[in-house]
């Protein structure tokens, strides 16, 4: 499971996550990833992750690429980076 208050998310300078292919089997993505607002590579494909793609996702300004295939994700999104 990946946890909101998990460390990853005090990195603010990071600019590009793999977590692909882990197994955070039933989680869902963390709202949390809104802080990491230098981010412009973000892959997390095949990570079992479930639910709604939070809405902050579309705040992440410096995204240029995103991997969420492979998991059970619902909802749309607008993004001002992509």
């Amino acid at each position: 499971t990946l946890m909101p208050n998990s460390s990853l998310f005090k990195f603010h300078h990071l600019r590009h996550l793999n977590l692909s292919g882990n197994n955070f089997i039933s989680s869902s993505l963390p709202s949390e990833f809104e802080n990491l607002k230098r981010l412009e590579i973000l892959s997390l494909f095949s990570s079992g992750f479930l639910g709604q793609v939070p809405s902050s996702f579309g705040n992440l300004s410096q995204l240029a690429y995103l991997e969420l295939y492979d998991n059970k994700l619902t909802g749309s999104f607008h993004f001002c980076g992509i």
